[in-house]
């Protein structure tokens, strides 16, 4: 029986000015007690949901004058 289901895969290139995000990720690794692809995928999630609050916050801020 072959399974369907494919996963997408990204590949997560560390550039020398921003080697610091390895220690980053390391970090919240341990403190989540996640693993690495589930930290980034947090991490991601939070930044979007922020963004998007912030979207709307000005949203309604110009909806009030």
């Amino acid at each position: 029986m072959q399974n369907s289901t494919k996963q997408e895969k990204i590949c997560l290139n560390v550039s020398l000015r921003n080697k610091d995000l390895q220690d980053n990720i390391a970090y919240l690794q341990a403190e989540t007690k996640l693993t690495k692809v589930d930290t980034i995928a947090q991490i991601l999630r939070r930044e979007r949901r922020s963004i998007e609050s912030k979207k709307r916050n000005r949203q309604l801020l110009g909806s009030m004058r």
